[in-house]
């Protein structure tokens, strides 16, 4: 058997495999050579790094990410694929596939032993500084969890590379007008930015909607605006806000913070923030000035 790169190989392999796509496991099958490239340029790899990527599926973009970077650590969590992918990539020591959901696997952990791995191949000379990214088409359900649980790493990858619905996609490039929690975390920590549009056509089988491929850089943990170590505090402030999305600042916020409404609109004017605005028309610049002021004020 070989690595599938057609819906015509895809479907055969899985039908000598004995095996269905679950639906509920979100496996629609990367079937396009070109919306794989496009991947593949999107996420930038360093010769230097780790790839971690998650759903592998058959391997399609596994095999093209293992031609880029110094090793690819491929997350399945369908034990039935990973039985074929260890046997396709038994060859190479570049592709190392793991049984795990990654809701459970600790990040962490295998970050550590990938940067000893590169330390020993190194031979004592000074082990790589690329880091490591990640590449993945999460299911629309995995995708909040997923972007949290990466950037709230102590050592956050440099670079996210995922391939979600449209709709998802807009939610995370959000700007004022459409901010949301997801954008408001994602866009703390990194710079995110949408790329092409990918057809439904490039999977398998078809998804009922058409993906975009998004990236989230990085900021280095001195660049962030709001530090790590407030973020949680930060969190609590904005998300109380966010439920009551329809509502004017000027009530919610003082509300929330037991203010009288003096007090509560001369603290969003200083943020530069009109006391009717709701919480979606404000930009991230504009939380975290609010956040600052209020931190000033100990409030």
């Amino acid at each position: 058997m070989a690595i599938p790169h057609t819906a015509l190989e895809t479907k055969a392999i899985l039908a000598r495999l004995g095996l269905k796509p679950e639906r509920r496991l979100g496996q629609n099958f990367l079937v396009d050579e070109r919306t794989r490239d496009r991947v593949i340029t999107a996420a930038g790899i360093r010769p230097d790094e780790t790839i971690l990527e998650i759903g592998p599926g058959l391997g399609a973009l596994t095999e093209a990410l293992a031609r880029h970077a110094r090793r690819v650590v491929a997350i399945e969590k369908d034990g039935r694929l990973v039985d074929f992918l260890t046997g396709e990539f038994a060859g190479t020591a570049r592709v190392m596939i793991v049984n795990g959901d990654i809701r459970r696997v600790d990040l962490a952990k295998l970050v550590s032993e990938e940067e000893r791995n590169a330390a020993r191949e190194a031979r004592g000379a000074k082990p790589r500084t690329d880091g490591w990214s990640v590449v993945a088409s999460p299911p629309y359900y995995l995708v909040a969890f997923l972007v949290r649980k990466l950037l709230d790493l102590a050592y956050p990858p440099r670079h996210i590379t995922l391939v979600v619905q449209k709709e998802v996609a807009d939610r995370l490039a959000a700007g004022a007008g459409e901010m949301n929690l997801l954008a408001l975390a994602a866009q703390l920590a990194s710079r995110v930015a949408k790329h092409d549009r990918i057809s439904r056509r490039a999977f398998w089988p078809q998804p009922d909607v058409d993906s975009t491929i998004v990236t989230l850089a990085s900021h280095a943990p001195d660049k962030r605006p709001i530090p790590a170590a407030q973020e949680e505090e930060f969190f609590n402030l904005v998300r109380p806000l966010f439920q009551t999305r329809r509502k004017q600042l000027a009530g919610s916020l003082g509300r929330t913070l037991k203010l009288t409404p003096p007090q509560t609109i001369k603290l969003l004017t200083m943020a530069h923030i009109p006391p009717e605005a709701r919480p979606q028309e404000i930009s991230v610049d504009k939380w975290v000035r609010l956040f600052r002021i209020l931190e000033a004020h100990r409030i």
